[in-house]
């Protein structure tokens, strides 16, 4: 009998504790957060990836091979971080290291915007091909892999909820969300953050966003860092902050008017290339549109004196109609030449 007691006292003593993280708050709970957690880090992933277009588009031009290689290392980024998501969950299940992660993740997300200036005259010179791959790599692949490990993360939690009894139900859930979440960033992006913020001004967006993630989970699971790695973190976040704010956006010499619209980054630019003869240019992205001689008014493009090839010698011209304005030169040439037609434009970029 004595040996029958140590027995069970043996079995008991080793039975492990419940050391879930999430067992500070119900389960309900629990769930909606890190529901919440995988929706909006799939919606960031897609935020950065469709607005690094516009980062990457005004340097090497908005083409197919600007689009591949910004997909593709993001892909690559998001994969890679699922790997280091499930190696790191298996070793340390808790919110504190989702919550870092997260952190993590909006500080490599702030400095994307002072990092793109400090790079853009070193990346200026490579091909198209392999201009947006290296660039891409140098600013998306860190916030890519830590966001990329949000989703084996939130999986392994969100099992954790149920002890283990509905893996695959979590796994699903996770999927789902992340995937809708991924939905609304693209759809957030092209339709209305794009149109109506600034590049600089979404990727701090998303930065904030992140942080405050991160911060609901370490308040909420009462898993905060301890005090010197929360002033570590902290400190982290103040230098990404700062590099925002001391490095301004690198425009081309000359600017003297930039804006993006729904379709281009437009630039104005004055650029003097002889004594008296300053050339004022429109570029879109990468594309010289069209451009005048200030001085003379004259025509600085070449296509731009193939309007004349429409209006034979001698024509008396009525009307005129340009698709398309470009800087206007065309259009303000025919009607200077034909004083008496009436020439409309169409631009569908206000």
């Amino acid at each position: 009998m004595g040996s029958t007691r140590k027995s069970k006292s043996r079995s008991k003593a080793e039975t492990p504790p419940d050391k879930s993280p999430t067992a500070k708050i119900s389960s309900r709970e629990a769930g909606l957060l890190l529901g919440t957690i995988c929706f909006f880090s799939g919606a960031s992933v897609m935020i950065i990836e469709i607005t690094g277009n516009r980062v990457l588009a005004p340097i090497f031009g908005n083409s197919l091979y600007t689009w591949t290689a910004l997909i593709g290392v993001v892909l690559v980024a998001i994969s890679a971080g699922g790997y280091l998501g499930g190696w790191l969950v298996d070793r340390s299940p808790s919110t504190k290291t989702l919550g870092l992660l997260l952190a993590a993740a909006a500080v490599a997300t702030v400095v994307i915007p002072p990092f793109n200036s400090l790079l853009q005259r070193a990346v200026s010179g490579l091909g198209l091909v392999s201009g947006p791959v290296i660039l891409s790599l140098m600013l998306f692949v860190v916030p890519g892999v830590l966001l990329g490990s949000i989703t084996p993360f939130t999986i392994r939690l969100l099992s954790m909820v149920t002890g283990d009894t509905r893996i695959g139900s979590a796994a699903g859930v996770v999927g789902m969300l992340g995937t809708l979440g991924s939905f609304l960033g693209t759809f957030a992006s092209g339709f209305f953050l794009i149109p109506r913020f600034g590049v600089r001004q979404i990727f701090l967006f998303t930065a904030i966003l992140l942080f405050l993630l991160a911060a609901l989970i370490f308040w909420r699971f009462k898993s905060a860092p301890s005090r010197p790695g929360m002033m570590m973190l902290l400190g982290f976040v103040a230098l990404g902050g700062a590099l925002f704010v001391v490095a301004p956006p690198l425009e081309l010499e000359g600017t003297i008017w930039s804006k993006l619209t729904f379709y281009h980054q437009i630039r104005v630019l004055d650029q003097r290339v002889a004594p008296g003869r300053t050339v004022r240019s429109l570029l879109l992205d990468t594309t010289t549109e069209g451009g005048q001689v200030l001085e003379t008014g004259e025509l600085s493009v070449d296509y731009q004196h193939y309007w004349k090839m429409a209006v034979p010698v001698g024509d008396d011209l009525e009307n005129a109609l340009f698709l398309g304005a470009g800087a206007f030169g065309m259009p303000q040439h025919l009607a200077r030449h034909r004083e008496h037609a009436h020439v409309d434009v169409v631009e569908i970029d206000p």
